[in-house]
């Protein structure tokens, strides 16, 4: 990717539907819409049944199902500002308590937008369910689907799950947030361009100075190690609700600090 280039998102879903409607408008596929008026409403409904006639597997599917809350606009597009970011995410310890989903909106969908990978990240939780999707290059453009249900205790299966990157990087993300609000803020990046222009809403993420390590002797960022942690109990009476970042810094074999 070209430097300052944001990754896109649903490349190959556009294509299918931009096919789609051309087919509509060729009359190779014909849609009855209410009082004979084009619906647009109608018309993702009938996407989706071209897409399940089309042999497509689950995954693909799922990922369709997906692009469907992109093109009605209710899609949350986020872009990370520094390349490290994604690296920091990644750093922290795996959030095997997904408690703090219960407090994300539901039907809550959205997609993390790098410079470092061509096909953007993309995320939905719905119900009970979180469900994670990408597009991994390392395996030639392989779709990857993740689904979990965070309603029922950890099990085996689920911290396999848990441990692939994609995952993790979303609901890190999500207490990275949560834990930072400031670092949030609406439109695109500085000086950054997308390929593809979304009506959806966009917001920037930057790097918290409360996670960055100052180190003068070089320009390679570092971090602080450690988790997010989701204040959920009655016992945190002042922070209940909260998410805050405890950093891994050992006294005496206790972890001793909290970045909120």
């Amino acid at each position: 990717m070209k430097k300052n280039t944001f990754s896109q998102s649903f490349t190959v879903e556009y294509k299918e539907f931009n096919f789609f409607e051309k087919a509509i408008k060729s009359g190779f596929i014909k849609i009855e819409y209410p009082n004979g008026k084009e619906n647009f409403e109608e018309k993702i409904k009938a996407f989706l049944i071209y897409v399940h006639g089309n042999g497509f597997n689950t995954s693909e599917i799922i990922r369709f199902e997906l692009f469907t809350e992109e093109l009605k606009g209710n899609c949350i597009h986020y872009f990370l500002e520094d390349s490290s970011i994604k690296d920091f995410l990644l750093s922290c310890e795996l959030p095997y308590d997904l408690s703090f989903l219960e407090k994300i909106p539901d039907n809550f969908e959205f997609c993390i937008h790098t410079t470092t990978d061509k096909e953007a990240f993309v995320y939905r939780k719905e119900g009970k369910t979180f469900v994670a999707s990408s597009v991994e290059n390392d395996l030639g453009g392989k779709l990857s689907i993740g689904i979990i249900n965070f309603s029922s205790p950890i099990k085996e299966d689920k911290e396999k799950v848990l441990k692939r990157d994609f995952i993790k990087l979303g609901l890190v993300f999500l207490q990275y947030i949560d834990a930072f609000p400031d670092c949030v803020r609406d439109g695109l990046p500085k000086h950054f361009i997308i390929k593809n222009s979304f009506k959806n809403k966009k917001q920037t993420i930057r790097l918290s100075n409360k996670v960055r390590i100052i180190d003068s002797t070089t320009r390679k960022p570092h971090f602080r190690r450690g988790y997010f942690r989701y204040l959920g109990s009655d016992y945190f009476v002042n922070k209940k609700g909260q998410t805050v970042f405890i950093e891994a810094t050992f006294v005496n074999g206790k972890n001793a600090k909290t970045v909120s």
